[in-house]
């Protein structure tokens, strides 16, 4: 957004400043042409209002329709009470295509997005979504990153790598969080949430997805239901430069189911976390930063430290671990190129064709063994963040 020279305030916001204190520090400063108006640092809703349309907008540009819904969405900002109310249609956020209202600006760069949401009224359906989303384009189709909260709690970083391609996720063990933010750091998109005491945390849910040139960056509402209406309140919305916390993850335990190829994060750490093995009640055994622990399989489990003696040694086939069900062996592949993604693969025990579930970017390093799930379902393994790789 270009700053106007026409009469009346205008503002221009450049994103990716480092201040002292992100979420109160803004610095205002008046340029040498006419009254227009330089903003730097991270901006508040409830401090400042910027908008190319006379501050109806707020930090925004615009907003559309994505794809077609039924029912037109609209968009109230506040900004003494520093809200947005978004109302959408639209039956899903999913699959090839997307349909929902979605308010946004352009931008570049390394860049995050935060705000607290919340959906008015009771009801509705339990996969209504409001989202905090980059996009590449405004088509139905675009390749995107959001983080999702619905209707019902759930809570995930939702992506489709490219356009046209199938939209997955990465689901977290907290429901509802209080605050929510998206961030981007170079190829990477990144997940932080928050709890009642509104402090953000990583959630170890990330993905490779490169954004190439300006893409755009906004709040979203699908209602996940074509003749449905649903509105939500997004409150203390605030952009700027990514965080220094969400870098400094270097491993999270995951599983991926092997129907759908989505993920699930369960647990994350700054150590290096190895030596993954289920155990028998469908919790995990690992150790991080060599010592042993387990994970119990209830939602929201804490990692507990346990004798070494206790904890089961890795199986010895480097070539592949079988499905309990002797269906399926999984394994790692190096990928050809300079790349050499690891990639997580199955293929059938009686012999075929092998299939991907999973590419591994910047692992630094051999990853270790692939564990089944004693149901045969799910496979879990350690991804290691490419900021601080394994070795």
């Amino acid at each position: 957004m270009q700053p106007s020279l026409a009469a009346g305030p205008r503002f221009a916001l450049l994103t990716g400043v480092n201040t002292p204190n992100p979420d109160t520090e803004t610095k205002v400063s008046r340029c040498p042409l006419g009254r227009t108006w330089l903003v730097t640092g991270w901006l508040a809703l409830s401090a400042l209002t910027l908008s190319a349309h006379e501050g109806s907008l707020g930090l925004f540009t615009d907003h559309t329709d994505i794809g077609a819904p039924r029912r037109a969405g609209t968009v109230v900002h506040d900004a003494a009470a520093g809200t947005y109310t978004i109302g959408g249609g639209g039956v899903n956020m999913w699959f090839r295509t997307d349909s929902f209202h979605f308010v946004w600006k352009k931008v570049e760069g390394d860049i995050a997005l935060a705000a607290d949401i919340s959906f008015a009224g009771t009801g509705g359906n339990a996969h209504r979504k409001g989202v905090l989303m980059i996009r590449q384009t405004l088509e139905p189709d675009s390749a995107y990153a959001d983080v999702a909260l619905h209707g019902d709690g759930l809570t995930s970083l939702q992506f489709r790598d490219a356009a046209g391609e199938v939209t997955h996720e990465v689901q977290t063990a907290i429901k509802a969080p209080h605050r929510l933010r998206l961030e981007k750091v170079g190829d990477y998109v990144y997940m932080s949430l928050a709890g009642s005491d509104g402090v953000l945390k990583p959630s170890g849910c990330s993905t490779r997805l490169p954004f190439k040139g300006p893409f755009y960056i906004g709040l979203g509402v699908c209602a996940h239901d074509e003749d449905a209406f649903e509105t939500a309140v997004f409150a203390n919305v605030v952009i700027g430069p990514p965080s220094a916390e969400v870098r400094a993850v270097r491993s999270s335990l995951e599983y991926v189911y092997v129907a759908s190829t989505d993920r699930r994060s369960l647990y994350h750490s700054q150590e290096v976390i190895d030596a993954v093995a289920w155990a028998p009640d469908g919790g995990l055994f690992f150790t991080e930063g060599g010592s042993a622990q387990r994970l119990g399989p209830e939602p929201g489990a804490v990692p507990q430290r346990v004798a070494t003696g206790a904890f089961p040694p890795p199986a010895a086939a480097p070539a592949g671990r079988p499905s309990p069900d002797g269906r399926w062996i999984a394994f790692f592949r190096r990928s050809p190129g300079p790349t050499g993604e690891d990639v997580l693969c199955i293929a059938p025990a009686a012999g075929g064709e092998a299939r991907e579930l999973v590419r591994l970017h910047d692992q630094g390093g051999v990853c270790p063994p692939p564990s089944w799930s004693p149901d045969s379902t799910k496979i879990a393994y350690v991804r290691y963040q490419p900021a601080r790789p394994r070795k």
